[in-house]
């Protein structure tokens, strides 16, 4: 799935093109929606970069040729830029991300670079330009309310063909969290309380109409009609056509009365 575009541009300067390529890769950039602009090689084409383009983000090392990430930064913060900074070092000298701080970078980033801190540095900043995306403030949703939509949006639907990543893209979350929430409150998953529905109307459908079983199996998306069987028999006991039976059977003898 295409991520949404952010409109958000990130420069990457080092001057190793292989780990501007690694910070490329761990970032995710395109997932997120941001546009990854061609490598700075020095700390002086970064600078004139960011004055001249004005990324949203700047992701550089601390030791640059001719400018450091340190005096980049400095530049940013002294001319007022809108540019957020992530700095990475391979210095872990406190002093250094003091540095930083002070500079006004939004993050100091220790060598080897991991994936996880890289892409909750990114994310953060992002959310802090563009504010929270849908994800985290369904995720920031008590689970209730989360297992109150989704259940929701079951009732209206179950009827097409739905299942867990309809429901969890509706939800604006991913199906594993929504799978496990959903599991937490209710006892049951999301595809099994959508089956449940689904089966009190085959059994709605079983008593008021003449549809055979394949196509009432087929209207409730369920392509196999034996699986249809099977569920059906879980859920009441008995195979769709012996309840259809009991139904009849049962008008039958109040009809004699």
């Amino acid at each position: 799935m295409k991520a949404k575009e952010t409109g958000m541009r990130v420069l990457i300067a080092d001057d190793e093109e292989r780990i501007c390529e690694l910070i490329q890769f761990l970032g995710n950039f395109q997932e997120e929606g941001m546009e990854c602009l061609p490598f700075a090689k020095t700390g002086k084409e970064a600078l004139e970069r960011v004055e001249k383009e004005l990324p949203e983000l700047l992701i550089t090392d601390i030791k640059m040729p001719v400018f450091s990430g340190l005096d980049i930064a400095k530049e940013i913060a002294r001319k007022k830029l809108p540019t957020k900074v992530i700095i990475v070092s391979a210095y872990s000298d406190f002093s250094y991300a003091k540095e930083g701080i002070q500079a006004g970078v939004s993050d100091y980033l220790l060598k080897p670079i991991k994936k996880k801190e890289l892409q909750e540095s990114v994310r953060k900043i992002k959310e802090e330009l563009t504010g929270p995306s849908p994800e985290t403030m369904m995720k920031d949703m008590p689970c209730s309310h989360l297992v109150s939509l989704s259940k929701k949006f079951i009732d209206r639907h179950f009827e097409e063909n739905i299942g867990l990543e309809e429901v969890a893209e509706h939800c604006k979350v991913s199906a594993s969290y929504l799978s496990t929430q959903f599991k937490k409150e209710l006892s049951l998953g999301v595809n099994k309380y959508i089956s449940g529905l689904r089966m009190e109307r085959a059994k709605l459908l079983l008593a008021e109409t003449n549809l055979s079983i394949t196509e009432i199996a087929s209207q409730l998306f369920y392509y196999d009609a034996k699986y249809f069987s099977k569920c059906f028999f879980e859920k009441m006991g008995m195979n769709p056509k012996d309840y259809r039976n009991s139904l009849h059977e049962n008008g039958s003898e109040k009809a004699r009365i």
